[in-house]
């Protein structure tokens, strides 16, 4: 146990109320938090309304419904179903506007992309159903599905859209008495992290034998693709299962080609053990009231912007050139 003098005030108790911290963890919580910690307390924690509905992210709702459709259907085997798997999207989009849209009324939608003369308001919902968005992508789905297949690659039954839940150890100062001072006491924790994995498992021959991998499914920008996600749900399955994931692979289907579609991970075990000092440092910064915005190229798309000391000044020149 390590003590320090106790502040007499925290950030963090005139930032927050108590009960507002997650009950759990995910790799979301931990790439929003480190994206912006600003962000992180006002969606996250005081749970405010976005100022727009994030169009890309109704995409990729209908990309992942859409996929473990295509899964449990086996649709991806025939290229005659490859029309079926197009409209399949469709469906999948619509209703996951109209989810949006229940939950969120009165709010539009903002779409992103590329501006074009076809489609000057970026990739709206006529670019997400048309041939060139969605069922494009699933048409390379299919594509990347079947070449796993032709590579000995299978996955275990119930692994697609799997969740995982496991308990990740940290840290964190808390007040207490100690010799009659009051002090910053370390104390061990852990918290339940929730996963849920596109596809698990991919089975390849490696050096070692049969190796273990997972995939997860990306329909939107680049910027998505974080190997750090790879690691994080190897850490989950590890603990739950303990399955030894050696490497992700990150299909993104926006990609022209294989060697774009699909960004392998290798995951030594070395990088997977420190997932709980990620969780640490997090715990620590938000127990320490460290919410303080963090500018970067997604402040202009930013759905709590409104309400960011940092985002609340940018101008609409700004948003119009983003």
């Amino acid at each position: 146990m390590t003590t320090k003098p106790m502040m007499p005030e925290r950030e963090a108790d005139l930032l927050r109320a108590p009960g507002n911290l997650p009950g759990h963890w995910s790799y979301s919580q931990l790439n929003t938090y480190e994206t912006c910690p600003q962000m992180f307390y006002l969606e996250r924690l005081m749970k405010e309304p976005p100022l727009t509905i994030n169009g890309g992210g109704i995409g990729g709702t209908a990309g992942h419904r859409s996929v473990e459709i295509c899964e449990a259907e086996k649709l991806w085997e025939d290229d005659s179903n490859i029309d079926l798997m197009g409209e399949l999207f469709v469906a999948n989009f619509r209703e996951a506007t109209r989810v949006e849209q229940e939950k969120h009324p009165d709010t539009p939608i903002r779409w992103g992309g590329r501006k074009t003369k076809n489609f000057p308001d970026g990739e709206n919902e006529y670019w997400w159903e048309g041939p060139a968005g969605g069922p494009l992508m699933m048409k390379r789905y299919a594509a990347r599905r079947r070449d796993w297949a032709e590579q000995g690659m299978s996955v275990i039954e119930g692994g697609t859209e799997m969740r995982v839940m496991t308990e990740v150890p940290y840290t964190v100062e808390e007040p207490q008495i100690v010799d009659g001072e009051a002090v910053m006491v370390e104390v061990a924790k852990s918290k339940p992290i929730i996963a849920y994995i596109d596809i698990v498992l991919l089975v390849r021959i490696g050096p070692n034998g049969i190796e273990r991998g997972i995939a997860d499914w990306k329909f939107g920008s680049l910027m998505s693709c974080k190997p750090r996600q790879m690691v994080v749900y190897s850490y989950a399955l590890k603990q739950s299962h303990d399955w030894d994931i050696t490497f992700g692979d990150i299909m993104w289907m926006r990609g022209k080609d294989v060697d774009t579609q699909v960004r392998r991970v290798e995951i030594p075990a070395e990088l997977r053990d420190q997932v709980p000092a990620w969780y640490g440092e997090m715990a620590k910064s938000i127990d320490a009231g460290i919410f303080g915005p963090k500018p970067n190229t997604l402040c202009a798309s930013c759905a709590v912007r409104d309400r960011c000391s940092w985002g609340r000044h940018i101008s609409e020149k700004e948003l119009s050139d983003e």
